[in-house]
């Protein structure tokens, strides 16, 4: 036997819930609008009998048969099936033909009906008009009448609306929860179903093209499998596409590990033999027998071999991860000491250096010697965008970003600025737009950021110039 979806359950449970306060209400509002009918014509009745008793008791006084009460009450009993009473008062209270005496109520119309249990007792009062008055001119009133109705008809009535209303409900929910499971089968449950069942089709390795879309009854289900289906496709892309990029990736990393390995071995082998050129054109510099314009020329070899022995630390940097070396160092000391050393190369190509530099940030934790090469790195770029010369800001500050606090370098320059095109890659590794440059260099200066958990970005416009930024967190306690 099939189960039942949980959301088809719900809906007959509250379908149930619903129909059955729809009888209920149904039930009561007819049970009243016939109690009110019962009423209503029961007064009519009484009011019908108030006129015939009337005339008969006028009658009765005009022929003086003054002692056939008895006869009329058995007359109106057999009369009507509602009466089940039938008994005249004096205006004294006494019951003419019997010993019972009249209570007295508030009854402000003609005539007054009050339920006593499940008795209705309707009560009303013949009045002395003209005619009368020679033979009662001191009475108000002739007699009064009380009429008690046999109530068990109204309750039989009552009895019968009820059972019919409850069995004509009962029959009517049974058919209407019985339509609406075969609606909600057919638009609700069977189109679900095939939606569930793509899904598994799809989660099975069937490609969304391979699903099939037809005998869907319901056009919404329909646009909603048939939006599934594209939002699978747009899925099966974008899984490719992370695939090939995975492919490309692995392929890049071995590329990077080959090149790694021999960017070591080629600049182990180079270091040595450019350390004793170094060495030997110091000295050839400061031997006064040498001509001056040969001197130029040393010059000139020292500037090619300091040059040199920069790549040569990038590809040994790029080669293998140096871990970082922390301690408490203060950021403005790093810069001052990186512009001590480039100075000179700032003077040559002329290029004006200015900093502004927060005298409040404190000594935080970090690799000076790591960060100093950064701001070598990213200085020097900056030198060599501005062949014709131009202007360097540095500048430091404090910054606070999700409560914590961070120190904040910006380099800016007055240089070419960087195409909008190549943005996003000038931090890869062997990406560069110069004929003579190795691409390593903003690289690791974002493998040194990311070792200090920092963030490293650049801003930029053609022609106007660049402005580096780095934050790194400020950790004042070592």
């Amino acid at each position: 036997m099939k189960k039942k979806s949980s959301l088809q359950r719900y809906f007959i449970f509250y379908e149930v819930i619903i129909v059955s306060f729809l009888c209920v209400s149904i039930v009561l509002i007819s049970i009243f609008t016939t109690r009110k009918f019962m009423n209503d014509l029961y007064i009519k009745e009484v009011r019908d009998f108030s006129f015939r008793i009337r005339g008969a008791l006028l009658k009765m006084m005009e022929t003086g048969e003054r002692d056939k009460f008895q006869i009329l009450k058995v007359a109106l009993l057999k009369e009507s099936k509602f009466l089940k009473e039938v008994k005249f008062y004096r205006e004294d209270g006494t019951e003419i033909g019997g010993k019972n005496r009249f209570e007295r109520v508030a009854c402000p119309d003609e005539i007054c009906m009050i339920q006593k249990g499940y008795q209705t007792i309707f009560f009303y009062s013949i009045r002395n008009e003209e005619n009368c008055r020679k033979c009662h001119s001191g009475n108000r009133v002739l007699t009064h009448v009380e009429m008690v109705i046999n109530a068990s008809e109204l309750r039989s009535v009552l009895r019968k609306l009820t059972f019919l209303f409850v069995g004509v409900g009962g029959v009517f929910l049974f058919l209407l929860i019985l339509g609406t499971q075969a609606i909600f089968s057919t638009l609700i449950e069977k189109p679900m179903g095939k939606i569930m069942e793509a899904i598994k089709e799809y989660e099975n390795g069937l490609t969304a093209d391979k699903i099939k879309t037809e005998d869907m009854k319901s056009r919404e289900f329909s646009i909603l499998l048939e939006e599934m289906l594209l939002l699978f496709r747009k899925l099966e892309k974008a899984k490719k596409e992370l695939e090939e990029f995975y492919q490309q990736r692995m392929q890049r990393a071995d590329k990077l590990a080959t090149i790694g390995e021999l960017a070591s071995s080629v600049a182990h082998e180079i270091k040595n033999p450019l350390a004793g050129i170094n060495g030997v054109i110091q000295v050839l510099l400061k031997d006064e027998e040498i001509p001056y314009k040969a001197k130029e020329i040393l010059r000139e070899i020292l500037n090619l071999t300091a040059r040199l022995d920069r790549t040569v630390h990038n590809l040994l940097r790029f080669s293998k991860d140096t871990p970082a070396h922390f301690r408490m160092t203060n950021i403005n000391e790093i810069i001052k000491k990186t512009l001590f050393i480039i100075e000179q190369q700032a003077i040559t190509s002329k290029v004006v250096l200015q900093i502004q530099l927060d005298s409040s940030i404190p000594d935080s934790l970090m690799d000076e010697e790591q960060i100093g090469h950064l701001l070598i790195n990213i200085i020097l770029n900056a030198i060599q965008a501005m062949p014709d010369g131009g202007k360097i800001s540095i500048k430091t500050s404090l910054e606070e970003r999700d409560g914590n606090k961070y120190i904040k370098v910006s380099i800016s320059d007055t240089g070419v600025g960087i195409p909008e095109g190549i943005r996003d890659k000038i931090f890869d590794p062997f990406f560069t737009t110069r004929p003579h440059g190795t691409g390593l260099g903003l690289y690791i200066c974002k493998r040194i950021i990311k070792a200090h958990n920092g963030e490293i970005w650049v801003e930029s416009e053609e022609n106007r110039g660049s402005t580096f930024y780095f934050i790194i967190p400020l950790k004042t306690d070592e």
